[in-house]
């Protein structure tokens, strides 16, 4: 069974504000090392449930070519660490 989306409901004043605020953030608050750290931050406070959940749905909506690297990824840090000293 297909889910529909139904569309939701934007704020003008709210997108104005968060447009706005966006606009005063320096470029390098949305860096690779940035977006990481906020992922993390945001990450410890949540539940193990909430975690899961969010984990359950990013492997949903990959497509099978992001699929294929994250498990070639996952492969290699496997081995990396059943290997003593670590390896690279």
């Amino acid at each position: 069974m297909e889910r529909i989306k139904m569309p939701k409901i934007r704020s003008k004043r709210r997108s104005r504000a968060i447009f706005q605020a966006l606009k005063k953030e320096s470029r390098h608050a949305a860096d690779k090392p940035a977006l990481a750290r906020q992922t993390r931050r945001a990450a410890k406070r949540r539940g193990h449930a909430a975690r899961s959940a969010a984990a359950r749905h990013a492997a949903r909506t990959k497509g099978p070519g992001e699929r294929r690297r994250e498990a070639l990824q996952a492969a290699q840090t496997r081995r990396s660490a059943s290997v003593p000293g670590g390896g690279a």
